[in-house]
């Protein structure tokens, strides 16, 4: 990445890879624990669930969704702005095509760690259909979906 050309995004890159960090920091810790313990493994929105209940919990899901958000700027405008130097070949499209759907989909993820945040319960399983619905609906929602499997 240039320096001065991309100046504007580097807070927008550091926010987003900083929230996958601390995301799957806590995913992760929240396994070991689950091991430790000797109680059933949670995935990913167990373990933001369980976040959510912890003394600081909103506030952290707050940061971590904000924080993917900033990641899915972040994806989008590497990709569509050509940050990395992919080029315009067919490989560098795919490149950058890559960039800009992992983007959307760290970006779902960060909508609805925000709703969780936002929710005044734990939120169940029509909630992750609710969400699966919406994405079938749009344009390319097929592939995000199975993307994001």
């Amino acid at each position: 990445m240039s320096e001065k050309t991309h100046e504007g995004l580097k807070w927008v890159m550091r926010a987003g890879y900083g929230a996958r960090g601390v995301i799957y920091t806590i995913i992760g810790a929240l396994a070991l624990l689950a091991a430790l313990k000797r109680t059933q493994a949670s995935g990913t929105k167990d373990a933001l669930a369980a976040l959510r209940d912890e003394p600081y919990g909103i506030p952290a899901l707050f940061a971590i969704g904000i924080g993917l958000l900033a990641y899915l700027v972040w994806r989008v405008a590497a990709g569509v702005k050509d940050v990395e130097d992919h080029g315009t070949d067919a490989k560098g499209l795919i490149a950058r095509l890559g960039q800009i759907t992992t983007g959307l989909i760290h970006g779902g993820i960060g909508v609805s760690v925000l709703a969780l945040a936002m929710s005044g319960k734990n939120s169940g399983g029509s909630s992750a259909q609710d969400w699966t619905q919406k994405l079938m609906a749009m344009p390319a929602g097929r592939y995000i979906v199975a993307a994001g499997r």
